[in-house]
């Protein structure tokens, strides 16, 4: 998504960063972590502030409150930054600060949610909002799948601390993991039914069978992995850009489940 032209770039000013304050439209963008603070810190006291934060009205932070935690922890009094114009709207400043290419720290799953958010409260399609805030379709659909089944906790969760804890007691790192659990939990139910299971249970030797295949091919073309993707999810049609990711979430949690019936 592209910003909004609402940023003077043709005179850098300095601040005193005691001065300074978020403004309401940066609020709900998600915070980088300590240890990516603390590089950025390294990074601006080896090279210094190279890109500057945008103030509105001088005082009020759109964009950069990672750097101004970073100089803060390097005990730093003034800070550079670009005029945000004075005339802006606060949807003007709400786009600015939301943009995808500013909020480069944040993850895929933050993304997704803050679209899916962005969805339910201006109410436009999943593509729009998918869209302006920079995320994938399929991503922000897997936040409506996860909201029915558990709630808005869990996106919350992964939102705001990067992880939430699943049902059978391990921790869920992204949108991905926490609908490859809820795939194996309706799986479960299934065999409950019916006897049979979409996604086969497989041993101690067929798991380590899959994960000698999967990380010889794991650098290897796209047409491969879908190979294998298809082989352990018979019944899903369509592949995602977290394909990688789930695949090595199935077989750590097979791994998991032979475990715990060894």
């Amino acid at each position: 998504m592209e910003s909004p032209k609402i940023v003077d770039f043709s005179e850098i000013h300095t601040a005193i960063i005691s001065e300074l304050t978020i403004h309401a439209t940066a609020e709900s963008n998600a915070s980088a972590s300590d240890i990516a603070i603390q590089s950025l810190a390294d990074d601006i006291e080896l090279n210094g502030q190279l890109q500057p934060i945008f103030l509105f009205r001088n005082k009020f932070i759109i964009d950069g409150r990672n750097r101004l935690q970073a100089m803060k922890h390097l005990k730093l009094t003034n800070i550079t930054y670009y005029k945000v114009k004075h005339k802006a709207t606060y949807e003007e400043l709400k786009m600015l600060a939301q943009s995808s290419e500013i909020r480069r720290h944040e993850t895929k799953s933050q993304l997704a949610i803050k679209a899916w958010k962005y969805k339910n409260e201006n109410n436009v399609s999943l593509r729009e909002a998918a869209r302006v805030i920079g995320a994938t379709n399929t991503n922000v659909s897997s936040c409506n799948i996860i909201a029915e089944k558990y709630g808005t906790k869990a996106l919350e969760d992964l939102f705001t601390a990067g992880e939430h804890k699943l049902p059978n007691g391990r921790m869920a790192h992204s949108l991905s993991q926490i609908t490859s659990f809820i795939k194996a939990e309706e799986d479960a139910a299934k065999i409950n039914r019916d006897g049979k299971r979409t996604t086969p249970f497989l041993s101690s030797s067929d798991i380590d069978v899959a994960k000698r295949i999967y990380n010889s091919i794991i650098a290897q073309k796209k047409e491969i992995k879908e190979a294998l993707y298809s082989a352990l999810y018979k019944d899903i049609n369509g592949i995602d850009d977290t394909i990688d990711e789930r695949i090595q979430f199935f077989l750590d949690s097979q791994s998991e489940d032979s475990k715990d019936t060894d």
